[in-house]
């Protein structure tokens, strides 16, 4: 596979956000994502909700979900589980399962967000 990249750096500076579905009062970044850097495997998002922000109830079929809680802190309901984000937490959800999440405090709650395999779009 002559000419093909094997590594490629991206600036969050470099990247337009977006508002996710069944998000509010959200930016996200992303990153790295199949029709955006032709990879195959994995989606990643750099992802800030301000003050007030929730989601609403999601599911996400076939893929796993990861968040890595960088600043911030939230509540997230995963099926009949509630998990307490802050700095450090990194919360691991299977494929399917029902989760949401609310912005708890004054600070922006900034986060990774990885989808295994990518989402079918």
């Amino acid at each position: 596979m002559a000419g093909e990249k094997k590594a490629m750096a991206i600036k969050v500076s470099d990247v337009e956000s977006m508002l996710p579905p069944k998000h509010t009062n959200t930016d996200s970044w992303p990153l790295i994502m199949p029709k955006l850097t032709g990879n195959q495997h994995v989606e990643f998002f750099l992802t800030e909700m301000r003050p007030g922000a929730a989601t609403e109830l999601d599911t996400h079929p076939d893929s796993e979900h990861i968040y890595f809680i960088i600043s911030g802190r939230g509540k997230a309901y995963v099926e009949d589980q509630q998990f307490d984000l802050e700095p450090g937490v990194c919360l691991f959800m299977t494929e399917g399962c029902e989760h949401r999440l609310d912005v708890i405090g004054t600070e922006t709650l900034r986060f990774a967000v990885v989808f295994a395999p990518p989402r079918k779009l």
